[in-house]
């Protein structure tokens, strides 16, 4: 028999300004889904060692982290390197299933994103937000990969007794419309499956527009948190104008935002 996996929950920290935000959000997390706590520094230099300085401040915020989270096994990382191989390394060598990130910093991130085998998780750090996460929504597009969305949808129902909401996309034509059916047959069952309370909107808009509208929802009717998936395709006129999930994190407000990576298969989260 192998050696159980000690999965964790990823805060990405930084030495400039407040990580409390960030750290309350992935303490609820790895508390509700009885994982380890591990921030994460990364520094744009490849040197191993912070400096002496840096390493002073790494561990009085990891300190102060346990302060306020005793109950909760922590580790830290310190991640020399480019940013866009950061997720990659982090599953595989930290066995990181989710990684809490800043709004702020989703447009820079977004290498890093489309090269993540787990979810990015981001955060306001300037307003405030519930923690209980109690009324999760889900955007609900025709893409086989939205299965995803509807895993981690079950799991905040699992673990959390979340309620769930998905909202369907609207789209016209048959093949997109046999698509969507498939894709909300499964979140169905997998919901039933766990007996997860559960509501399915048919929404408005088209797959295009559909993670804009649970947004407007979710926003709305007080959801605490919102799953999407990210670009499947990236065109030069999406890095012109930003790629629509950057556009959703950036007009969330105080809603935390779920960016599932619809172009890797995903690191899944272990009972």
């Amino acid at each position: 028999m192998g050696k159980p996996k000690n999965q964790k929950i990823a805060v990405i920290i930084s030495l400039k300004g407040n990580n409390d935000k960030l750290i309350e959000a992935g303490a609820a997390i790895a508390a509700m889904f009885k994982k380890e706590l591990c921030l994460v520094l990364p520094t744009k230099n490849k040197k191993k060692h912070l400096s002496e300085k840096s390493n002073c401040k790494f561990r009085e915020i990891a300190q102060s982290a346990v302060i306020k989270n005793p109950e909760l096994r922590l580790s830290t990382v310190n991640a020399p390197g480019t940013f866009s191989a950061l997720p990659q390394q982090l599953a595989d060598n930290e066995e990181i299933i989710l990684i809490v990130a800043s709004a702020d910093k989703v447009k820079q991130y977004g290498s890093a994103l489309l090269n993540s085998p787990v979810p990015f998780l981001f955060i306001d750090k300037k307003t405030t937000f519930s923690t209980t996460f109690s009324t999760v929504t889900l955007a609900f597009d025709l893409r086989l990969e939205n299965r995803e969305v509807a895993l981690w949808g079950s799991y905040w129902g699992r673990f959390n007794g979340s309620k769930i909401v998905v909202i369907a996309a609207k789209d016209r034509r048959k093949y997109a419309r046999q698509k969507m059916a498939k894709n909300i047959l499964f979140a169905s069952e997998l919901f039933q499956k766990f007996n997860i309370t559960n509501t399915i909107i048919k929404g408005k808009k088209s797959s295009l527009r559909n993670a804009y509208e649970a947004l407007e929802v979710a926003y709305t009717t007080g959801s605490d948190l919102l799953i999407i998936l990210g670009s499947s395709v990236i065109t030069p006129l999406d890095r012109l104008i930003g790629l629509p999930e950057h556009k959703v994190v950036k007009n969330a407000g105080g809603l935390p935002v779920m960016v599932i990576n619809p172009r890797l298969d995903n690191y899944i989260l272990c009972d």
